[in-house]
C-alpha cells in the first residue's frame, strides 16, 4: 500500500475498526465497508476535525487505493473501504479489533 499522512492513516484505521465491528455485530461484508459522504465520516467519525480536513483525508484515501469514492458536485459523496484496504489492515492489526483500537488510543488525549 502507498504511504499516507499521519491523519489519513488514522481515518484508514478508524473506518477498519467500524468495519471489523460492524462484521462482528453481523453486518454484511458489501454493507460493512460503506461509510457515506465525507460529510457523515465527519460528523459520525472524527467531530473534532476540521469537515474540509476529512474530505482531503477521504481523497488521500482515494489515491492511494485504501478507498473507493463516488463524487457529486466535486465533493466526496461516498466512501467504502477497499478490499485491499481490509486485507493490509488485516495484516497490519493482526489482533484485530484489540490491535487497532490499541493504536488509536495513543491519539485520545
Amino acid at each position: 500500500m502507498k504511504k499516507l499522512t499521519k491523519a489519513a492513516d488514522r481515518l484508514a484505521c478508524i473506518m477498519y475498526k467500524d468495519y471489523l465491528d460492524w462484521r462482528r455485530a453481523g453486518m454484511p461484508k458489501a454493507d460493512a465497508k460503506e461509510f457515506g459522504s465525507a460529510k457523515t465520516i465527519h460528523r459520525q467519525l472524527l467531530p473534532f476535525a476540521f469537515l474540509e480536513d476529512v474530505d482531503e483525508s477521504c481523497r488521500e484515501l482515494g489515491r492511494a487505493d485504501y478507498v473507493s469514492i463516488q463524487y457529486g458536485y466535486d465533493v466526496v459523496q461516498g466512501v467504502a473501504l477497499s478490499d485491499d484496504a481490509i486485507f493490509y489492515m488485516g495484516n497490519r492489526f493482526k489482533d484485530g479489533v484489540v490491535g487497532v483500537t490499541n493504536f488509536l488510543s495513543q491519539f485520545i488525549p
